[in-house]
């Protein structure tokens, strides 16, 4: 069962930023959306639909509360990859790189 946190994390951060894009680009699909003028909800469910290898419970996609953590990881994942294709650089992604590029001591100075 997912954590309430990890909804948080989907929901909250990776959801709502992925909404700011002004394409995304499905390559695997050949096809291109427009997120911003959908509603959150609308928008979510898309993304499970796009997203081929989104697991199933029986003939329906399963709800995000009934998945392991390692389904919502896989789908985050995926949605990151979409993100990158699509030329959009998600905000908590760029920041998480900053972080290891400092850490690894290659940027100076940003934390």
């Amino acid at each position: 069962m997912i954590s309430i946190n990890l909804v948080k994390f989907y929901h909250g951060i990776v959801l709502t930023q992925l909404k700011q894009a002004d394409e995304l680009i499905f390559n695997d699909l050949n096809f291109k959306l427009r997120p911003k003028p959908l509603k959150l909800e609308s928008f979510k469910q898309l993304l499970k639909a796009l997203n081929l290898n989104y697991p199933f419970e029986g003939d329906i996609k399963k709800p995000t509360m009934k998945c392991e953590p390692k389904e919502i990881c896989d789908h985050i994942l995926w949605l990151e990859r979409v993100a990158g294709e699509s030329g959009f650089e998600l905000e908590y992604v760029a920041e998480e790189y900053r972080k290891l590029m400092y850490e690894a001591g290659i940027i100076v100075g940003v934390k």
